[in-house]
């Protein structure tokens, strides 16, 4: 019983580390990538999207919020902003799993040229 009780403790103090440190450090890291000029555009954009969506700024806490309206009152009874949220978020929803599921070009590279080794001169023209 004893390992196991330990064992336990370990697991609550990790997380709890990853909670508060882990969750501060990520965070900070985040933060310098989205604001590293120097940074691919792309790699960028992607930090910058994930702090959005840790601030509850993302399409995906748009469409649980709406779900949650839906659940909460039905289409019925709501009011026509009502329904544009709910119809927004839809069409969010919808357009991040068509970019999810977007085919993927999986043709691999070209293979690098063969190293070309110049050619040895004829031992006979060197007579």
């Amino acid at each position: 019983m004893r390992g196991k009780n330990a064992e336990i403790a370990l697991h609550r103090i990790r997380e709890r580390l990853l909670r508060t440190e882990g969750a501060s450090v990520g965070l900070r890291v985040l933060l310098e990538i989205a604001e590293d000029t120097k940074a691919p555009s792309h790699v960028r954009r992607a930090a910058a999207k994930d702090l959005l969506g840790l601030g509850g700024h993302s399409e995906a806490v748009a469409a649980a919020q709406a779900a949650a309206e839906v659940q909460r009152k039905g289409l019925e009874d709501m009011t026509a902003d009502e329904l544009e949220r709910v119809a927004a978020a839809a069409a969010a929803t919808l357009a991040q799993l068509r970019r999810q599921s977007a085919t993927v070009d999986v043709t691999p590279d070209p293979p690098d040229p063969p190293e070309v080794t110049p050619a040895l001169p004829d031992a006979s023209s060197l007579l």
